[in-house]
């Protein structure tokens, strides 16, 4: 099937380096691309000049209530721009804002989901909704009559896969996501600045919201206290910032960095010089999401510190390549010993940074490629 002549959107409300690699990819099958998005964050991948940009609603995290408000606005505004401006597109959408879920019984685009989060799913797991309430009830009901409009369902993870087939009988295909291909020019000088040259540093960077158990990292620091040079750094922001700074100061905790959210330039620096990296992942979730910081971190070559649910896609993935290992949240003194034979033996360092390479070449731009190339020759579900 010829896809030229064609045109394609994609949307996205808060796009990353994942939907940028995959607009640019499109150019290969469409004459025009268009990425629609509230905020565009090229870390690494560099979005092409040919793709236009139009902007919506953007991702508001604030609170519970900035963050539905601006889900519902954003599904709204795609669902009238697809039905005036961009109705002859063919489009692609991400979970994001999950009502995208629905946009098959407002529109007649032809359409392809990628689900990064399972909604309403994600609602009940954490908590924030009951199971049983009439948001969740009517939500899930209306997916069972979208998601078979869809001409394209892939999820990020075998779980989503498997949950997705179960809970709306639909076909739907494994698209696991893939490293950020890092091309800015790293600022070597910023781990000096920042008193961490000589440091043997294990990293974790970006959000410290109330799902991420960042916390536990301040026992393993606690724990590892004796190990000269060993310095655990926390970057980034979000709810728990402060609470991480307090228990920081209660417990004089010397051997704890927290640093704010980095630029690009800073944070490749300091992942360039870590020698291990931390991934948190919410428990209650981890059947309907993976976190995406984990590929970056295997194509660097970092070993995987998971904190987490171990008997979940994110567990198998590490412990089964050998990659690192992935924890429970009360598991600290397993983790602070997984650290220190890291800290105090090369070899055993040196063998999880190369099985984390090995596991990342399984995860590189090439999945972008798969991805486009099945929405644009017509065979989306493989």
């Amino acid at each position: 099937m010829n896809a030229k002549d064609k045109k394609l959107v994609i949307v996205n409300q808060d796009v990353g380096y994942l939907f940028v690699d995959l607009a640019n990819v499109a150019l290969k099958h469409y004459d025009e691309v268009l990425l629609v998005s509230g905020s565009v964050l090229e870390l690494g991948s560099r979005l092409d000049e040919r793709v236009k940009i139009h902007p919506m609603v953007r991702y508001r995290r604030k609170s519970l209530l900035s963050r539905f408000t601006s889900w519902l606005l954003g599904f709204l505004q795609v669902a009238w721009l697809l039905r005036t401006r961009f109705h002859g597109f063919e489009v692609v959408v991400a979970s994001n804002p999950p009502l995208n879920t629905l946009l098959p019984l407002l529109v007649r685009n032809k359409i392809g989901i990628y689900i990064l989060d399972m909604y309403p799913e994600a609602l009940h797991k954490t908590g924030m909704v009951s199971q049983k309430s009439l948001v969740v009830r009517a939500w899930t009901r209306l997916n069972r009559a979208a998601y078979r409009r869809f001409s394209a369902i892939w999820a990020l993870t075998p779980s989503m896969k498997a949950a997705i087939q179960q809970e709306y009988g639909v076909e739907a295909g494994f698209a696991p996501a893939w490293a950020s291909e890092i091309s800015v020019e790293l600022d070597r000088s910023f781990p000096d600045r920042v008193g961490l040259k000589q440091a043997w540093v294990v990293l974790y960077s970006g959000n410290l919201g109330r799902e991420h158990e960042v916390e536990v990292l301040l026992d393993c620091a606690a724990t590892l206290n004796d190990h000269e040079d060993l310095v655990f750094v926390i970057a980034g922001g979000g709810w728990k910032k402060k609470l991480l700074e307090e228990r920081v100061a209660a417990k004089r905790l010397t051997n704890v960095r927290l640093l704010s959210k980095l630029p690009g330039v800073e944070f490749s620096a300091l992942l360039d010089h870590a020698r291990i990296g931390v991934v948190t992942q919410s428990v209650r979730t981890a059947d309907v999401c993976i976190p995406s910081k984990t590929f970056n971190l295997l194509a660097s070559g970092l070993p995987i510190l998971g904190i987490g649910k171990p008997d979940s896609d994110f567990g198998a993935l590490i412990d089964g390549t050998g990659s690192g290992q992935v924890f429970r949240p009360d598991q600290v003194d397993e983790m602070s010993r997984f650290v220190s034979s890291c800290w105090e033996n090369e070899t055993v360092w040196q063998n999880y940074r190369q099985r984390a390479r090995t596991a990342a070449e399984s995860f590189t731009r090439s999945n972008a490629d798969r991805l486009v190339d099945q929405f644009a020759m017509g065979d989306s579900h493989r």
